[in-house]
């Protein structure tokens, strides 16, 4: 940047582009606020609305299971929004902590699944699984790990046109197991990608989609995932070609539910820097169809 003289200038150069970040922060800050107000206010309507009607229908208790419902899933969203927007300010303070211990993979994404089933099932998507003959055992906190996983997963069905196709792959690989969360919706530009995981981003062909989201999510998933020594990153052959989300976390080769780890890891790690339902594990070429609803 030159200045009034003509020659260049460091100090305004570095003044400019400090102005511009400043800038490009405060149009993100402005934005999240926005669309976190967006999204409060879809279930605190509908809370509002189903209390109206609960004392109009206390003659009918089919009406009344139907309210209490309509009120569980909306107070479960907003407990979910909350539970990031936290974690988001545990993560810029340096105290995200993880109490790691062996868990199965195949439990994490049996138990992410049933908990995106009825988002899934609403929005008539068909889910499939894939999981590998032989069990995938990490070493990490199993309730963040879900949170990983829970949260792929129901992107994948948020950014997703109503009766899409999920699919989640397991697999090992080189000393690492492997998981997928594809979908088969509008996908992503080349020129989101590097941007994906930043907070407060959102990929703009995806809004006006219902449920868009506030765009932490990913930013929590990376985190989480690094934190554990591992990866995630994030593909699309363009729009209209769906996208995939790929983590990869180290395995060990301790049983699931042993408190003592022959890899000498800490049962705690704290967060320093910047802000099938019988026991028998599927055979590889299984295909588990977990949903196959449509909308109502």
């Amino acid at each position: 940047m030159t200045s009034f003289l003509g020659e260049y200038d460091p100090a305004v150069d570095a003044l400019e582009r400090a102005e511009a970040l400043f800038l490009d922060a405060r149009r993100r800050t402005e934005e999240f606020l926005a669309t976190l107000g967006h999204e409060m206010r879809s279930p605190l309507s509908a809370l509002s609305t189903a209390l109206q009607v609960w004392s109009m229908a206390k003659e009918d208790p089919a009406q009344m299971e139907e309210l209490r419902s309509i009120m569980e899933r909306q107070v479960r969203q907003l407990v979910h929004l909350s539970d990031d927007l936290l974690d988001v300010a545990r993560i810029a303070q340096g105290r995200l902590e993880l109490h790691r211990e062996p868990v199965g993979l195949e439990e994490l994404i049996e138990a992410a699944c049933e908990q995106v089933r009825p988002f899934i099932d609403g929005r008539g998507h068909a889910l499939t699984v894939r999981m590998p003959a032989e069990p995938l055992v990490v070493y990490g906190d199993p309730s963040r790990l879900l949170q990983v996983f829970a949260n792929l997963i129901q992107n994948a069905a948020k950014f997703t046109n109503r009766n899409g196709s999920l699919c989640v792959t397991v697999e090992p690989q080189d000393g690492m197991a492997v998981v997928r969360v594809r979908d088969n919706g509008p996908g992503i530009e080349e020129h989101m990608l590097p941007s994906i995981f930043e907070p407060f981003t959102q990929v703009a062909e995806t809004r006006g989609l219902e449920n868009d989201g506030v765009g932490i999510g990913l930013r929590l998933v990376k985190t989480i995932v690094e934190l554990h020594g591992g990866a995630v990153v994030a593909r699309s052959e363009g729009l209209g070609c769906g996208s995939e989300f790929t983590v990869q976390l180290p395995v060990t080769k301790d049983a699931p539910g042993n408190q003592q780890p022959a890899t000498e890891q800490p049962a705690a790690t704290r967060h320093e820097g910047n802000g099938n339902g019988n026991g028998q594990r599927p055979r590889a070429d299984r295909i588990d169809v977990v949903e196959d609803g449509h909308a109502g």
